[in-house]
């Protein structure tokens, strides 16, 4: 699993996760975390999200939206982010 990212996390004082359990136990514990977490690809994909944050944004388990989708999403249901706006693409091309 040893590769430069996983290196440089270690240096940075990360434990390094050399096993297939304490990778499942790390995924399982931000899994059920309350503290949001997810993760955007160079394309502003969701690639991997906690439960807390899917609830939060109102997001199925297996759905991966774009930030703009997500926005778009929240501004139409009013809830998860608070996008408070007469013009949402106005809004939305103001902050990509």
């Amino acid at each position: 699993m040893e590769n430069c990212a996983t290196a440089s996390l270690v240096d940075k004082g990360w434990p390094q996760i050399t096993d297939a359990h304490s990778l499942l136990q790390l995924v399982l514990m931000f899994e059920e975390s309350d503290t949001l977490i997810a993760a955007f690809d160079e394309n502003d994909i969701l690639r991997i999200s906690n439960r807390a944050w899917r609830s939060a944004l109102a997001i199925g388990d297996n759905e991966r939206p774009s930030w703009a989708e997500m926005m778009r999403h929240n501004y139409i249901l009013e809830s998860g982010t608070r996008i408070d706006t007469n013009n949402f693409d106005k809004w939305l091309s103001s902050a990509a």
